[in-house]
């Protein structure tokens, strides 16, 4: 019975504990921020490239980029409703690979 209490308290208490998947993100990128943005080098859709994002100087903040993400700005629209904190930190994890 202990074991039972200290396994489900773990299990509870882990439920949050994920690392951001850059694997998930390609995917949530190609769904929702394709339509846009392209990760191709020198390539522009209706918004810039994120080529690289994470490698200008200086560089981008992950918790600004998150916010970011989440309330949109000028003509990007918000995604809070649309994506979950996780996703958008699979998305940032997908970003940081390219």
């Amino acid at each position: 019975m202990k074991v039972r209490r200290i396994s489900c308290l773990l299990l509870l208490l882990c439920s949050g504990c994920r690392s951001p998947s850059p694997e998930n993100g390609v995917l949530l990128f190609h769904d929702h921020c394709l339509v846009c943005h392209t990760v191709a080098p020198g390539s522009q859709r209706n918004a810039l490239s994120l080529a690289g994002y994470f490698r200008r100087n200086p560089v981008p903040d992950p918790g600004r980029t998150r916010q970011l993400i989440r309330n949109g700005r000028g003509l990007m629209q918000p995604f809070r409703d649309r994506l979950s904190n996780a996703q958008i930190d699979d998305v940032i994890a997908y970003l940081k690979t390219r």
